[in-house]
């Protein structure tokens, strides 16, 4: 939908994006996904102040609390097409364990995003599967 300024109005919520994305088995950068909600892209000193960081840490945090996989998982920076620092501390801390090597970050995120692509979303948020 476009609003009469020209802007493009979203009414999907970050959760249901992160959701479907996952049981899609696809990633979307940071940057793709603060245009998609109209959200400045913030500089990397700003990010834990800036909206999509903080939207983004509450919905990792909420996942935890409840024991599931992090829908953050499918967001990936830019360069190094993976998930960034505050992803892997929110995982150490959460999971009760450390990832360090890059060996190891990558084994936990990849582990992260197939367990989110075979979560029964539709539990949480209502999700209708058939409709995307």
């Amino acid at each position: 939908m476009v609003h009469k300024e020209g802007v493009k109005m979203n009414y999907e919520t970050p959760e249901l994006f992160l959701e479907k994305l996952a049981l899609r088995g696809g990633t979307h950068t940071y940057t793709e996904f603060a245009q998609y909600f109209g959200w400045d892209v913030p500089k990397p000193s700003q990010w834990k102040s800036s909206k999509i960081g903080m939207r983004i840490a509450e919905i990792t945090e909420e996942d935890a609390r409840f024991g599931r996989p992090f829908r953050s998982a499918v967001l990936v920076r830019v360069k190094e097409q993976t998930p960034g620092r505050g992803f892997f501390a929110t995982y150490n801390r959460t999971r009760a364990v450390d990832v360090i090597s890059e060996e190891e970050r990558d084994e936990a995120w990849k582990e992260e995003r197939r367990r989110a692509a075979t979560y029964p979303w539709w539990t949480v948020s209502g999700l209708n599967v058939e409709r995307f």
